[in-house]
């Protein structure tokens, strides 16, 4: 024992009032926890509910209707993946009509979609008109390249010809 008494410390004010404060904002935060499961649990048991009043609408008809409107969109989709990938091969026979020379006639006429290449056999009353029917080829933005591939004087004193396009694959998508 000391023999010269001291006085005990005092806290400070500030601080009592923060551990009031801390001991109450747990009590709050306790009862949080406890009213939020509350809620939870509740909606759980709600959506839970309202999950059978859904299945117990659902009847057999309306299933099958489903399945049958499931079946028609799995077909449409199908259908649209085979249309995006068709080739319109009508577009070549616009760009010859539109691009052959008036004395040039083609007899046969072979299409390769896949390749884009066209091979045409024809005929000519002059090498002029030949000429003249390759550079319209060859100054088309549609023709990647023009290459003659046969060339021959025929009895009546014309030309036979045969040449091989290479078009721009624009030419065939589909529109």
């Amino acid at each position: 024992m000391e023999i010269i008494p001291k006085k005990t410390p005092q806290i400070p004010q500030w601080l009592n009032y923060l551990f009031y404060l801390s001991v109450i904002l747990l009590i709050l935060v306790v009862a949080a926890i406890f009213v939020l499961d509350n809620y939870i649990n509740k909606s759980k048991e709600a959506l839970s509910g309202l999950d059978e009043a859904i299945k117990s609408e659902r009847t057999q008809e309306r299933l099958a209707l489903e399945k049958e409107v499931q079946t028609y969109a799995r077909k449409i989709e199908d259908f649209s993946k085979i249309i995006s990938q068709h080739l319109e091969n009508s577009g070549v026979f616009v760009f010859l009509q539109s691009n052959c020379h008036p004395q040039v006639w083609f007899s046969q006429f072979t299409l390769d979609s896949l390749g884009n290449k066209i091979g045409l056999d024809g005929k000519s009353k002059s090498f002029k008109s030949l000429g003249q029917q390759i550079l319209i080829f060859q100054e088309e933005k549609l023709v990647k390249s023009v290459n003659l591939e046969k060339v021959s004087l025929n009895k009546e004193g014309g030309v036979d010809f045969s040449l091989s396009l290479i078009l721009d694959p624009q030419i065939f998508i589909f529109k």
